[in-house]
């Protein structure tokens, strides 16, 4: 017998993965030009403790560029998969910090009900985030953004339930 959590189901790991991956792109989008660095930290149901960050580099011409380590993308993407599905995450944050003129500004979301839920600057200076000593610097209001055309966890359950029981009741398969 485990101590450890039951395993999602894989329909809502995957509908969450791919939430991780919109909610990515909207806080890349939302930074705009420049350097910006991604800080995802969560506190799973047995304490454990789990850190990943990203940094990027936007341009702008005629096309958008962005620059990003792939394994530290996809460390993060992983991450906050678990956190957007929440069986196994207790808490999670994630904060976007920019540096315009050089004088750091952050803003962040709490991860919950499967989704980035925006935090004001108040509770963005409370956050303590490994790796970053001493007191975050200026804090914005992060930008609220809308939830992909994904099922939610439950919902893409009741789908997989709903799917199964009808190839189960007229045969086809």
């Amino acid at each position: 017998m485990s101590d450890s959590p039951p395993r999602p189901p894989r329909v809502a790991v995957a509908a969450a993965f791919e939430r991780a991956h919109h909610a990515i792109t909207c806080a890349v989008a939302a930074a705009g030009p420049g350097a910006h660095r991604l800080d995802y930290a969560a506190e799973e149901l047995g304490g454990v403790l789990t850190t990943r960050s990203l940094t990027v580099v936007c341009r702008v011409d005629e096309d958008v560029h962005v620059e990003a380590d792939t394994a530290q993308l996809l460390l993060l993407r992983a991450a906050l998969t678990f956190g957007l599905e929440g069986s196994t995450v207790r808490r999670a944050v994630l904060l976007l910090a920019s540096s315009p003129d050089d004088e750091p500004v952050v803003c962040g979301w709490s991860v919950s009900d499967g989704w980035l839920q925006p935090k004001a600057p108040a509770e963005i200076r409370l956050v303590k985030v490994p790796g970053r000593p001493g007191a975050l610097p200026t804090a914005y209001a992060a930008p609220a953004f809308s939830e992909p055309a994904v099922l939610r966890p439950a919902e893409a359950a009741k789908v997989a339930d709903a799917a199964t029981a009808d190839v189960a009741r007229t045969g086809n398969g």
